[in-house]
């Protein structure tokens, strides 16, 4: 027996929590609205941004990326990203795929998209972004910059870039 979703928490703009029953048990859910990213390759590199996440307390590598804004398309909140967080203007973008990122417990559906040709603009990243630097890391070397000789990570990447850049180098058109 499912019972109504009930709202526990509504955090405006970014996402609800929400408890409900399935088959007897009670379950938490994290209502996010959709996301979208893009992998930017400029001669031969990813452009990749070096970010610290508070959550978490560590720098990360990572595309550019933030949720679809209301009455916004994914591709078009991931070309604003871009702007935003990169200083690029993708004159075209191209599809590579779509996934939840947590299942278990949050229904967000993040688009990733990447693009090749840009023109360069001013960067204007929002407060919570906390935006080191862009790390151009080259398309051959990709693997060089994610694992050390010893085994050992080098960089921090997360999943949805490592995902954006394996989909790249494996499917692009």
């Amino acid at each position: 027996m499912r019972k109504k979703l009930e709202i526990a928490y509504k955090f405006p703009k970014l996402f609800e929590i929400h408890e409900f029953w399935f088959e007897g048990k009670k379950f938490v859910k994290i209502k996010n609205p959709e996301a979208a990213g893009i992998l930017p390759v400029y001669n031969n590199s990813f452009v990749l941004l070096k970010e610290f996440r508070p959550v978490i307390k560590k720098y990360i590598i990572s595309i550019p990326r933030g949720r679809v804004e209301k009455n916004e398309t994914p591709e078009s909140a991931a070309k604003r990203e871009l702007l935003e967080e990169a200083g690029l203007k993708a004159k075209k973008v191209n599809y590579l795929f779509s996934s939840f990122n947590s299942p278990g417990i949050s229904d967000e559906v993040t688009h990733i998209y990447y693009a090749e040709k840009f023109e360069i603009k001013q960067k204007k990243p929002e407060d919570q972004e906390y935006i080191k630097e862009v790390v151009n890391v080259p398309v051959g070397t990709f693997e060089k910059y994610f694992i050390k000789r010893d085994g050992s990570r080098k960089m921090l990447f997360d999943g949805a870039t490592m995902l954006a850049i394996l989909f790249y180098l494996k499917f692009r058109k």
